[in-house]
């Protein structure tokens, strides 16, 4: 749980009141992860494992997924918590207050993305047996719509630096000695840009018309010599 606020800077909210809705979700899992501590045994290490993947959950929906790791992270705990439930189910436990409690914190998860009551209703009835399983889907569900945001800002940002460094482009004088390793205007910027770019996981590869984008979106980035596709 404590781990998890290294991801805090991800986090986006459209208000002050959705932010402090988060922290009170995130508070309301501390002291049930702390309490699954103090109880011990499976059922306790279950309550602690279901709040911190409750948590990670929340994260990763609320701009935490535009990071590989924290999506690696929420895998982990969510096939730690899944063996837990499952270990108890062999050994004749009841999880039945589990499942409802990860039912409700998905409900507000869900809510707090401006979500309705039958598209909730609907992702829990596609996953009656396990509510765990809703969570996942939701989470890839959310991740597609943060990845597709972050990739239009970026390409955006790309398209600004580009237009900036043509604007402030000057001929050269055919005279003029210039240095093959100088740095051309914008190209420091720009290849930030690209390195934002490579953080989430994305690689430039050359443009093909006839090619399928990988994870279903494509942007394309124009430049003064050919045309590459993100």
């Amino acid at each position: 749980m404590r781990d998890l606020r290294q991801y805090d800077g991800l986090l986006q909210f459209e208000n002050d009141a959705e932010h402090d809705a988060y922290r009170q979700r995130e508070e309301d899992r501390r002291k049930q992860h702390d309490a699954g501590i103090a109880e011990g045994g499976p059922e306790g290490a279950l309550k602690a494992s279901g709040a911190a993947y409750g948590q990670a959950v929340d994260l990763a929906v609320h701009g935490g997924s535009a990071d590989p790791a924290l999506l690696r992270r929420v895998d982990e705990l969510a096939a730690s918590t899944a063996a837990l439930r499952a270990g108890m189910i062999r050994d004749g436990k009841d999880v039945s207050k589990f499942d409802e409690n990860m039912r409700d914190d998905l409900r507000a998860i869900m809510r707090s993305k401006g979500k309705s009551d039958a598209e909730i209703d609907a992702l829990l009835a596609a996953h009656p047996d396990n509510p765990m399983e809703a969570m996942k889907a939701f989470v890839a569900q959310e991740g597609v719509a943060v990845s597709g945001r972050e990739i239009d800002r970026l390409v955006q940002g790309v398209k600004e630096l580009r237009w900036e460094a043509e604007e402030s482009f000057e001929p050269v004088h055919p005279t003029a000695s210039v240095s093959p390793s100088a740095p051309i205007s914008g190209a420091n910027s720009l290849q930030n840009a690209f390195a934002d770019v490579k953080a989430l996981g994305i690689t430039l590869v050359e443009y093909d018309k006839a090619a399928t984008p990988n994870h279903g979106v494509a942007a394309s980035v124009p430049t003064r010599s050919s045309l590459r596709t993100i």
